[in-house]
């Protein structure tokens, strides 16, 4: 099995949100939607689509305009790792529309105890944190009951940095 790297290696941020997933499907499956980078529109509103670079080291996420009526923010992040049926980190490039610095998002899956443990951390700096904060907890709200609503199961942990 693939270790899962230190978020020290990529970022000197603090642990800004954490959500942890117990999803009553077979880690293959869940795998198969989360680790399709192309696929996190299937589990999160806010995405309008994604598209992964040929040679799969960065992903460019096209978010939905809050009117729903046209494009909105594009986010270009670079897959800082990867392993098959473990998980992946990306990392918003610098300057971004959402004026995140230091950011790393570590998606990992593992089979525990009869379910598929997903968890999804963010590492970031931002100059207004209480707003981002809350764009991130909601993002993260949503992408919990969209994955609970296709497997089954239930969140089990919904942490917020409030320092």
């Amino acid at each position: 099995m693939s270790e899962i790297p230190s978020t020290a290696d990529f970022t000197s941020a603090p642990l800004r949100h954490r959500l942890t997933v117990e999803l009553n499907g077979r880690l293959a499956d869940v795998w198969a939607l989360v680790g399709d980078h192309e696929r996190l529109s299937e589990y999160s509103a806010g995405i309008s689509r994604v598209e992964l670079a040929s040679d799969r080291n960065a992903r460019t996420c096209f978010f939905v305009a809050p009117d729903g009526t046209s494009e909105g923010i594009v986010l270009r992040e670079i897959i800082r790792w990867e392993a098959p049926m473990v998980g992946y980190a990306t990392s918003a490039l610098v300057p971004n529309d959402f004026g995140l610095t230091n950011d790393l998002a570590l998606v990992t899956l593992a089979a525990v105890a009869g379910v598929t443990a997903f968890t999804w951390e963010q590492y970031y700096d931002h100059p207004d944190l209480p707003m981002m904060r809350a764009n991130f907890d909601e993002g993260l709200v949503d992408i919990g009951q969209r994955l609970t609503g296709k497997f089954g199961g239930r969140i089990v942990e919904r942490y917020v940095d409030e320092t």
